[in-house]
């Protein structure tokens, strides 16, 4: 019972992440704020380039002097910035039809509730 509780569920979940499609937005966290057509933003841009100028400013001064503090924090800094704008970048969409969207809600439910119930049956048998 529990193996096959197991296998409808995981069935459910790759059905379901088979079903996200994975994307680019056109604006990060950071480069959309410093552009963005229109929207109250500052200045209108569509190039993420100047995410880039904390980073070299922080390379350039660690190859100038590597044991400048404010250096490494500023690559640090340069970096955590790259991450946040790639990662905001990145949009999920499922892409499925209704019908098929139920029956993932419906065979991952199945498959928990005939694991559960295989653990409820297999401890009133050793009680």
């Amino acid at each position: 019972m529990f193996g096959l509780g197991v296998v409808m569920a995981l069935a459910a979940v790759y059905i379901f992440f088979d079903s996200i499609r994975v994307s680019t937005g056109h604006a990060g966290a950071i480069s959309g704020m410093i552009g963005g057509g229109g929207r109250g933003r500052l200045i209108e841009t569509t190039s993420m380039g100047i995410v880039f100028v904390p980073f070299f400013a922080g390379v350039f001064s660690l190859f100038v002097n590597a044991r400048q503090k404010w250096a490494w924090v500023l690559t640090y800094a340069g970096i955590a910035i790259l991450a946040i704008e790639v990662l905001s970048r990145v949009r999920f969409v499922i892409d499925t039809k209704l019908t098929h969207f139920l029956a993932m809600l419906v065979l991952f439910a199945a498959g928990c509730a005939i694991m559960f119930r295989s653990y409820r049956e297999t401890a009133k048998k050793n009680q």
